[in-house]
């Protein structure tokens, strides 16, 4: 039963005077998972809670697996949860979650197919301090690289490696516009990693274009119906392996250091 008095306290009025009649309210969906918990410390005065839920999101027939590990920060400094969030992530088939599972229990209400993510634009104010740029900035566009990592991984449709080039290609300008105000050092494994998996999602995006842009329109031009199948068999072949190393890149244990920017509040997810 909704707690009247207490809603009148959330600012949805509509439940409190009679404008929405709560008995017409039902279930869109339910979180179905078991939690087991515990506190630890990584480091002396710092202490993380660590969750971990397993079970499934459930709307009508459909359901969906949910399996996270969640961290939150109870006391002390956000290093060593950094630090710890690091190390799970650079586990196998363990990844970094941005959708939490309200949100993913109403794009399975809503059925809203994955699709390719892409940059918003940054809200920043003429008060704000070179810190609180950077911040915004960085992370501006590490969410639609998170956003679009799941598609890289495991889907065809080349928009995922597109948008995730230009995600890696924006926080490296990020890096380099801001390189007399920030030091390098802190973030040495970021830059290093963000040159080599850029190069990685070039060559992949190079390929797409080839094989999905240029050979289609090329072919118009070739009269020798074998040679053309032979060349878009190797060049097939050549996109795939190019796919293949992003992937690899990006689960590798290097590909952890990108997350060392997290949020206090993390969910970890294993990959579906």
């Amino acid at each position: 039963m909704l707690d009247q008095q207490g809603l009148k306290h959330t600012g949805i009025a509509e439940f409190t005077d009679g404008r929405i009649a709560t008995n017409d309210l039902g279930v869109v969906f339910t979180t179905e998972f078991e939690r087991s918990s515990s506190v630890i410390e990584p480091k002396e005065g710092t202490r993380v809670e660590v969750s971990i839920d397993q079970g499934a999101i459930v709307a009508g027939k459909r359901r969906e697996s949910v399996c996270k590990v969640e961290l939150e920060l109870k006391q002390g400094a956000l290093a060593p949860l950094f630090d710890l969030a690091e190390k799970l992530v650079a586990l196998p088939d363990v990844r970094i979650e941005a959708v939490s599972k309200a949100q993913r229990g109403y794009r399975t209400v809503a059925r809203v197919r994955p699709a390719p993510v892409k940059a918003i634009r940054d809200r920043l104010t003429g008060s704000a301090d070179v810190d609180t740029v950077f911040k915004t900035l960085a992370f501006g566009c590490i969410a639609p690289m998170q956003a679009n990592e799941h598609g890289v991984l495991h889907s065809r449709e080349i928009e995922y490696v597109y948008q995730a080039r230009v995600a890696l290609r924006r926080l490296r300008t990020v890096f380099s516009v801001f390189s007399t105000a920030i030091p390098k050092s802190p973030f040495s494994g970021q830059l290093a990693w963000l040159r080599g998996t850029g190069r990685k999602l070039a060559e992949a995006r190079d390929w797409d274009v080839f094989v999905s842009e240029f050979l289609p329109d090329a072919a118009n031009n070739v009269t020798d119906r074998s040679v053309l199948a032979e060349l878009a068999r190797t060049t097939e072949r050549l996109r795939a392996e190019a796919r293949r190393r992003v992937r690899t890149k990006l689960v590798s244990a290097d590909g952890a250091v990108l997350n060392s920017v997290c949020e206090p509040v993390v969910e970890i997810s294993p990959r579906a």
